[in-house]
């Protein structure tokens, strides 16, 4: 075996990143969250931190609607479940917390958000179907369903 010397590479001095701006939009200075319901073409600023955050907003939306399924209905028995113990009659298991139904304003900038995946050409079908899947995001725990 022979004998390597290994080399220390002279420690990088880069200067510190600074920090990006936040996000404004051009015509009314509003952040994300505040930014034009319907952007002006030109004028207003729109770029993929935009789209996506539109799009998870409309996932969010989408997600808190409450719409019965599509599927039909699984059997069930009309009688009230039995109770084995009283400690298992009332307040044993947490009730489900549901979040705020989406207003109007809401659901109409859904429908925006998601008319732009009609964009995606056709030819690129799985990158639309990801897209879609991406922007699904829990509105109790505000993380993405597909990751």
């Amino acid at each position: 075996m022979s004998d390597l010397v290994l080399a220390r590479r002279p420690a990088r001095t880069e200067a510190p990143v600074a920090a990006p701006a936040p996000w404004a939009c051009n015509r009314c200075g509003a952040g994300l969250d505040g930014a034009c319901a319907v952007p002006a073409a030109g004028v207003c600023r729109i770029d993929a931190e935009v789209v996506s955050h539109r799009l998870e907003q409309a996932g969010m939306t989408l997600l808190a609607m409450r719409v019965p399924s599509p599927y039909p209905a699984p059997y069930r028995c009309a009688l009230p479940e039995v109770l084995r113990e009283a400690i298992e009659a009332y307040g044993w298991t947490d009730e489900p917390t549901l979040t705020a139904v989406p207003d109007a304003a809401e659901i109409t900038r859904m429908d925006q958000a998601f008319g732009w995946l009609a964009l995606i050409p056709k030819s690129r079908h799985v990158l639309r179907r990801i897209v879609a899947a991406r922007c699904l995001v829990s509105p109790e725990s505000g993380r993405h369903l597909m990751t």
